[in-house]
């Protein structure tokens, strides 16, 4: 199964190691054991790493889907009504495979539209 985690932009800012994680694992909790050695982090406003008021930047996966997705389309064809929200400094998608294969996903940035 392939477990997707999407950065919340606490503080205003995006981090490493990109804005959408896709991790391939057997369970959500291999899943998030996974995020957490690559760099993910939860629990972050409680930590004190994320800003109160935007929430949490990760949050745990819990429901697996048969092939990678950003909420229901393919990473690499992904299109939002809101922009890609790409940045120049961090990848906007990661896949990580079960078989240690990693795959980055760039994309343009493109302007939000309402």
């Amino acid at each position: 199964m392939f477990y997707h985690y999407s950065q919340n932009n606490s503080g205003g800012s995006f981090t490493s190691p990109a804005i959408h994680v896709i991790i391939e694992a057997k369970s959500a909790r291999e899943a998030n054991d996974k995020a957490e050695s690559i760099g993910l982090y939860f629990n972050g406003v409680f930590e004190g790493f994320d800003c109160d008021c935007c929430g949490d930047r990760w949050s745990t996966a819990y429901d697996g889907d048969e092939k990678p997705d950003i909420y229901g389309q393919s990473p690499f064809e992904y299109v939002s009504k809101y922009g890609s929200w790409a940045t120049d400094k961090i990848p906007f998608a990661v896949i990580h495979y079960l078989d240690g294969t990693v795959k980055t996903i760039e994309k343009e940035k493109v302007e939000k539209t309402y």
